[in-house]
């Protein structure tokens, strides 16, 4: 039989934390991802200081100092006993795209070392996730969340004001964390 397919976002949804340790390397701040009310967390630096930020951000890897986000690898395990994962990522910074391919890498080599399991032909480098078709979405991004049958925004310093009345109707249920996702998703 065949397995119903489903995208995972990467950033906020199987990781977290990476970018956010960088913002604050380079700003010598502790900032902490409720103090952000916007995924864009450079957006905090007026544009000039966000261009010098990429500037010195691309010789680094966010992903050196990212978490997983708790639960995901259990959770992404058990699912692929049922369905057929496609992480889908995006990867260009609207502020820098020239260093898009150093992200792909980055993204590349944190999911292949992390999640062995999963097929690296399933891994998505992709902006516009509204193009891909599955039957499941996991994303922290309403935008992202289209053409599936079970759209599941994943909660995250940023869209957590965001009302169940703006998000049912277009079809999408909020999740707290990967147990509830597996609760949803396994038989």
């Amino acid at each position: 039989m065949k397995k119903r397919t489903m995208m995972i976002d990467m950033d906020e949804v199987i990781t977290e934390k990476g970018f956010l340790y960088l913002i604050n390397e380079y700003l010598k701040t502790n900032y902490k991802q409720e103090d952000f009310k916007n995924f864009r967390m450079q957006e905090i630096m007026p544009y000039d200081q966000r261009l010098e930020f990429f500037n010195w951000f691309k010789n680094y890897n966010m992903y050196d100092h990212c978490t997983l986000v708790p639960g995901v690898k259990e959770a992404l395990k058990e699912l692929k006993e049922y369905y057929d994962p496609i992480i889908g990522t995006a990867y260009i910074f609207p502020e820098a795209p020239e260093i898009s391919g150093k992200i792909i890498k980055d993204k590349f080599d944190y999911l292949y070392n992390n999640f062995p399991f999963i097929s690296p032909t399933n891994f998505i480098f992709i902006n516009r996730k509204d193009l891909l078709h599955t039957y499941c979405k996991i994303d922290d991004g309403i935008n992202n969340l289209r053409n599936a049958q079970k759209l599941l925004l994943f909660s995250a310093y940023h869209n957590r004001e965001i009302p169940n009345e703006v998000i049912n109707p277009l079809g999408i249920e909020r999740v707290e964390g990967w147990t509830e996702i597996t609760r949803k998703l396994l038989p």
